[in-house]
């Protein structure tokens, strides 16, 4: 018998996109979820959104708060599912039947992410097939929204990362002894590129450093550096590359 989900969604000023999230979980096949929505205050038409898409919100709270992280600790508090999943604010359900196809003998699910920027499909990743404590040392294992975790074993999120504290999260996961996890091999989300961490790419970075010499101490930092390395490597040819094209050009 599948076990009750608790599907938790953290929003602020974001009625841009709340409706396509709210009518994406309305639209699961699973039914046996309970859905939690921690709203920050929004001064904007979310409220309002939610209360014209959100027939299947269970519970919304509508408070300030101290970031995504704070909201989402709120939503931690307030599930009573034996599993949690996060669905941010304008991300979307790629698959509305892949919890169906659980086993739900494993402690930690994952899977794919569809990358979007509006209405144009960026890139679709899929995650390594096996997941380990050391994992994290070779960047994030699985987009956040595409993990189920069980709430029994889902620690809050450390609020001194305002921009990568799910990182932090998965990693003391993973390092939990004996858990078990399981890649389904399916599309879960929709991933909405505009987010926090995608306009703050650099602090983005810090964080994770901090991160990881907290998690696994300074030997993995030599290891870090070489990525962090390889990604201004590639932000700079990025913006390098049309200016080389246009003067060829010219």
């Amino acid at each position: 018998m599948a076990p009750r989900v608790s599907i938790i969604t953290v929003c602020y000023n974001a009625q841009d996109g709340i409706a396509a999230t709210l009518r994406s979980v309305a639209e699961l096949k699973f039914r046996d979820f309970e859905y939690i929505v921690i709203d920050g205050g929004s001064r904007d038409g979310t409220l309002d959104l939610i209360r014209e898409h959100g027939g299947c919100v269970t519970t919304l709270v509508s408070e300030p708060d101290r970031g995504i992280y704070d909201a989402m600790n709120k939503g931690l508090a307030l599930a009573t599912g034996e599993f949690l999943w996060f669905l941010n604010a304008k991300d979307t359900i790629h698959d509305g039947g892949f919890l169906d196809a659980l086993d739900w003998t494993a402690d930690f699910y994952y899977g794919g992410v569809v990358l979007r920027d509006g209405e144009r499909e960026v890139k679709r990743l899929m995650p390594s097939p096996s997941l380990g404590p050391w994992s994290s040392l070779f960047g994030q294992v699985a987009c956040h929204q595409s993990m189920l975790v069980r709430r029994t074993l889902a620690p809050v999120y450390d609020l001194r990362y305002r921009f990568v504290s799910d990182f932090d999260w998965s990693i003391r996961i993973l390092r939990i002894p004996g858990i078990r996890t399981h890649r389904l091999d399916r599309y879960w989300v929709n991933y909405e590129l505009d987010g926090l961490s995608a306009r703050n790419a650099m602090k983005c970075w810090k964080e994770n450093l901090a991160i990881l010499a907290e998690r696994y101490g300074f030997l993995a930092l030599p290891l870090a550096y070489l990525r962090f390395g390889a990604f201004i490597f590639k932000e700079r040819a990025k913006r390098l590359l049309p200016r080389l094209v246009g003067a060829k050009a010219r």
